[in-house]
């Protein structure tokens, strides 16, 4: 095994290498040990950048949640509430799909930290804060006499369920184009 001096790419093979690990293997099956072995460092080396297997993962959460919430900022500078609305429930399909493997560790519990619990929730209320504040304005546009809060409170359920639904049954593909116009056309139509 080859010793490392702290330097930022390696800092960024670590990081790199710890998600791919905790993607494929979950976070309870993925070790330090692991992690040092698919850099082909020392276990010292790798402790040196991190003194823990919770900090690695809690730097890839905040990198995976701010690239998440930038996404959602980008979002809101769409032409229209509805293209706004479409492009927050495709954000946060792509991330349900692509980052479950960072997100299932803090919703079962498997790491006890309710900084975490307490970020995602945060972050959760932006997003329903923003579905409510455009399908509220769409049914204004739209003169669409319904109930917008009980009508986002069902689209995020939806959206959860969506969620819940290819996590539990393992299914890798999900055609998030698809489903977000699903999704728009039920709940957004007149």
């Amino acid at each position: 095994m080859k010793t490392i001096r702290k330097n930022n790419r390696t800092h960024k093979d670590i990081l790199l290498t710890a998600q791919k690990l905790f993607s494929q293997n979950g976070y309870a099956e993925t070790s330090m040990s692991k992690i040092a072995g698919e850099l082909k460092i020392t276990k010292a080396a790798l402790y040196y950048h991190f003194s823990s297997k919770e900090k690695i993962f809690e730097q890839i959460f905040n990198e995976t949640a701010d690239r998440f919430l930038d996404d959602i900022n980008n979002s809101l500078k769409k032409n229209s509430n509805e293209n706004k609305l479409r492009s927050i429930i495709y954000n946060e399909l792509k991330y349900s799909v692509t980052q479950n493997k960072i997100i299932q560790p803090i919703t079962m519990r498997e790491i006890p930290s309710e900084k975490f619990i307490k970020k995602m929730l945060k972050i959760q209320g932006v997003v329903e804060n923003n579905i409510l504040s455009l399908v509220r304005n769409i049914f204004k546009e739209k003169n669409i006499n319904r109930n917008p809060e009980l009508v986002s409170r069902t689209l995020i359920d939806s959206l959860e369920g969506v969620i819940l639904r290819r996590s539990i049954t393992g299914k890798k593909k999900l055609n998030i184009k698809r489903t977000t116009e699903n999704i728009l056309t039920v709940f957004v139509e007149k």
